[in-house]
């Protein structure tokens, strides 16, 4: 049998090469979207499904956006709406929780 170690920067931020970057790195970007005037909450978002446009979404950490390509960085948890953050895009993606789809 093969065990498999599962590190957090390759859970929460894929880019990162240890779990102290890691941290470092989502702080950083955490502390961004805070200084904009959104109030996150504590919650990590691993991934979230939402309607935009008719469409199904669904938005993961580590892997491309479909809604622009890039990869998502972190998902935030805010009263209204979740904030998506990619790595190049300076402004959030929105997605309204009205618009969540819960599994």
């Amino acid at each position: 049998m093969k065990l498999i170690t599962l590190h957090i920067y390759e859970i929460l931020l894929p880019a990162a090469t240890d779990d102290e970057q890691a941290e470092r790195v989502y702080w950083e970007i955490k502390e961004f979207i805070a200084s904009q005037g959104n109030k996150i909450s504590i919650t990590r978002i691993r991934e979230i499904s939402y309607w935009h446009n008719g469409k199904q979404l669904t938005e993961t950490v580590g892997e491309n956006s479909p809604t622009n390509g890039e990869t998502v960085a972190a998902i935030f948890d805010a009263p209204n709406p979740c904030l998506i953050c990619t790595f190049s895009r300076g402004e959030p993606i929105l997605a309204g929780k009205h618009s969540l789809i819960y599994a």
